[in-house]
């Protein structure tokens, strides 16, 4: 303060001065009187969380901090030497704030008395943290908060969700005495590691290098991340430019899946996304992650000595007292292993700026010999060609036995998948691979084929779009490895007939105990599925089947409910778009096995199923379900359909979801088994009268089912035609059939008479035709 070009009066400015001065006094230091008051009052204690990994802190706590150091902050000074901090002695404010300077002057003064962390200033519940942080203490706190609150929306998270960051889990005056020095494995971090679905390492926005990539904790955390935690984690990177968030995803964001176009299968779906996230990560700065390819723990630095010599003990597997060695194969297998890491989650930004070769990709990730799994995604990438393939393929060693890469919609031939086809690992157990919607011979397929190692486990194979036909379907079927117990194929716009369909029914695995198939838009028909459902392994507890846009029927469908393995557990079926009267949902509601737990129907546009065939569905669930969702958008359903649910959902479902948009319902969506239960039924639903009906009809099926077996054994050959008279009279022995249905039972009998021998009958045909009356119907 002073009096310049005819400023205040000397005497008002040594007022002021002196003003000044007493101010500064009692915020001297994050001891002082005051800010140790100003603190408590504002984040007094609440409670002990004895967990440390279970202290996380979200992002409205974030902010609360937030405004609170904005309020305050001009009190607050630097206090690091000239050495150690750029600003040192400087007055604080938001644009030079980061975590040391919150560490000395909030967290610490509201945390030393009741020795507790800085979460538990916040709540005395538990907060189990959903993403770990890993960063450098010197990133701008704005930047950070920035950063978190981008990832927060990429990621479809909320307001409420934990994070783990050290400085705000871990009690800072008493930590280091309990877990740095004792055991890094048994550390707060690495139990936190444990609990959560990703790391999100955060980045100071130095072109020249960021810090984070000199910090010895960083390179540790990431490390255990990837190869201690005993989870398949994401790797996300955050920076701030020019005071913007950017966020390089590890794959696809959730927020990249809210783009949904209807009536597009969900691997076009796949493919939407990825180019939706290349979109957006476009405009990271890849550049400042250079020195990650290039770190070097050994050369890495802590604020604390003692910590760095623990961690590099630790990798070196010393004891963690010694002094650490200068250089060790552990710390180069480390390196090795965390610029692959990173390479992984660089590739495709590099492969669409150029810069594969440069960087020296291949040559990082085959450099891991460690590594057991690679997992890339390229789907509608132009950039991926034969060479770009050719690079790919480079970089997968002997060392890999989980391969999964996406190439839908990409731009190699024959050569590119000849590339990675010659690199297939000899031990490799799982692979997944999608080169749908590419200008692929069946030749090139047929070879890759060929190529599978016999110590295959989990197959999955997206070759839609591809000129794979039933020749190369009956190759796969002979090439098929023994051991594989997990299979998805998906075929949907291939040249395929039942030949095809059949060869592979006959040559299913006997282990398989996961079956995913994909036959829409194929030349699949009643024959091909039939086979298909006769073979299935009995071992099988999850089944999934596509096929919308088939010439499949009802009569198909009616073979395949009853066929369905005692064993299963779970059921997805699509068959949207295709005829289906309500009878058929009587023999799904039959067929259900008793140990199913997972139900999925997709029906939508049905155009022949109504409230009646949602009612035969609804009597027959399984009485141990816990999932089931059913979509009937475009269906002729109404609310009646919506009470039939209601009222017969079993009381084991924890989880129900239901689509009728399109119908004459006052719903579109149910999202949850309470929502339904919750459900009013009114006197004009008629929801008890379709109820009984459904359960007359199911009783009298299985009569009928019982009969179709007897003719089985006896005439193999019938392939469903059965003596009329026969059929009348197990029709006349039925207890529970009324005069009324009798006659009009035996009067359809008597129109369905085969050709010029009236004395046969198409016994499936009968029972799938579409009905003239209710009463022909039940």
């Amino acid at each position: 303060f002073g009096s310049v070009g005819g400023g205040l009066p000397p005497r008002l400015t040594m007022k002021r001065t002196a003003a000044a001065q007493r101010e500064a006094a009692r915020y001297a230091s994050p001891e002082a009187v005051h800010n140790l008051a100003a603190v408590k009052q504002m984040f007094p204690f609440h409670g002990y969380i004895e967990s440390p990994e279970h202290r996380g802190i979200n992002l409205d706590q974030m902010n609360r901090i937030r405004l609170y150091a904005q309020s305050i902050c001009y009190h607050w000074w630097d206090q690091a030497t000239m050495d150690e901090s750029k600003t040192a002695g400087q007055v604080l404010t938001m644009d030079i704030m980061n975590l040391y300077h919150l560490t000395a002057w909030l967290i610490k003064p509201a945390t030393k008395e009741f020795d507790c962390s800085f979460v538990e200033v916040l709540s005395s519940e538990k907060q189990s943290p959903k993403w770990f942080i890993s960063h450098w203490w010197g990133v701008r706190f704005i930047d950070f908060v920035s950063c978190v609150q981008k990832h927060v929306r990429l990621r479809c998270l909320n307001q409420k969700t934990p994070f783990w960051v050290c400085a705000y889990a871990n009690r800072q005056h008493s930590f280091r005495k309990t877990e740095i020095i004792s055991d890094p494995q048994s550390a707060s971090f690495s139990k936190a590691l444990k609990l959560v679905d990703g790391v999100l390492l955060i980045l100071d926005g130095n072109l020249s290098g960021p810090a984070a990539f000199t910090r010895t904790w960083c390179a540790y955390e990431l490390f255990v991340a990837h190869s201690q935690s005993g989870k398949d984690m994401n790797l996300d990177i955050a920076t701030c430019l020019d005071g913007k968030a950017k966020i390089l995803t590890d794959g696809v964001a959730e927020f990249d899946k809210s783009k949904v176009i209807d009536g597009k299968s969900e691997s076009l779906l796949r493919n939407v996304w990825s180019e939706e996230a290349e979109k957006r990560q476009c405009k990271f700065p890849i550049d400042i992650l250079i020195p990650g390819l290039q770190v070097e723990v050994e050369k890495m630095e802590t604020s604390v000595e003692d910590d760095r010599n623990c961690i590099l003990n630790w990798i070196a597997e010393q004891e963690l007292n010694m002094p650490p060695l200068e250089s060790s194969e552990k710390y180069a297998s480390m390196d090795r292993q965390l610029r692959a890491r990173l390479a992984l989650v660089l590739w495709r930004q590099l492969l669409v700026a150029g810069k594969v070769e440069e960087w020296h990709l291949p040559e990082i990730l085959a450099a891991d010999s460690a590594r057991t799994k690679v997992q890339l995604g390229f789907s509608r990438c132009s950039k991926m060609n034969d060479a770009a393939m050719s690079s790919v393929a480079a970089g997968i060693t002997d060392s890999v036995k989980d391969l999964q890469l996406s190439f839908a919609e990409c731009q190699f031939s024959d050569v590119g998948l000849a590339a990675i086809t010659s690199k297939l690992p000899a031990n490799l157990t799982s692979l997944q691979l999608d080169i749908s919607h590419v200008a692929l011979s069946d030749v090139a397929i047929s070879d890759l084929i060929s190529k599978l190692p016999q110590s295959m486990e989990m197959l999955s194979l997206n070759l839609a779009c591809t000129e794979f036909a039933d020749q190369g379907l009956a190759d796969l079927a002979l090439k098929l490895p023994a051991s594989v117990w997990s299979m998805t194929l998906s075929l949907d716009g291939l040249k395929l007939s039942d030949a095809g369909v059949i060869a592979l029914s006959q040559k299913l695995p006997g282990t398989l105990k996961s079956l995913e198939l994909n036959f829409q838009d194929t030349g699949l028909t009643d024959a091909g599925l039939a086979s298909l459902a006769s073979e299935i392994p009995g071992a099988v507890q999850s089944l999934t089947l596509w096929l919308s846009g088939t010439q499949v029927t009802s009569a198909g469908l009616a073979i395949l409910a009853l066929k369905l393995p005692p064993s299963l557990e779970i059921l997805v079926l699509q068959i949207s778009g295709s005829q289906i009267p309500n009878v058929s949902m009587s023999f799904f509601s039959m067929g259900l096995p008793a140990s199913m737990r997972y139900l999925s129907f997709h029906l939508r546009d049905a155009k022949d199923l109504s409230d009646a065939g949602v009612a035969q569905l609804a009597v027959g669930l399984p009485s141990e379900l816990t999932h089931f969702s059913l979509d009937i958008s475009g269906c002729r359903v109404s609310d009646a359909s919506i009470g039939i649910l209601s009222c017969q959902l079993p009381v084991s479902v924890a989880s129900f979801v239901l689509k009728s948009a399109g119908t004459a319902t006052t719903v579109e969506t149910v999202t949850s088994a309470e929502q339904l239960r919750a459900w009013k039924p009114q006197p004009q639903h008629r929801v008890t009268d379709h109820i009984i009906d459904a359960k007359r009809a199911q009783s009298l099926l299985a009569s009928l089912k019982g009969m179709l077996q007897d003719v089985q054994q006896k005439d193999p050959t019938a392939s469903g035609l059965v003596e009329a008279a026969f059929v009348k009279a197990a029709l006349k022995s039925m207890s529970d059939i009324s005069k009324d249905d009798l006659e009009q039972a035996e009067s359809a009998v008597d129109k369905s008479a085969s050709g010029n021998d009236v004395r046969y009958i198409d016994f499936c045909g009968l029972l799938l035709s579409s009905p003239v009356t209710s009463a022909a119907e039940v």
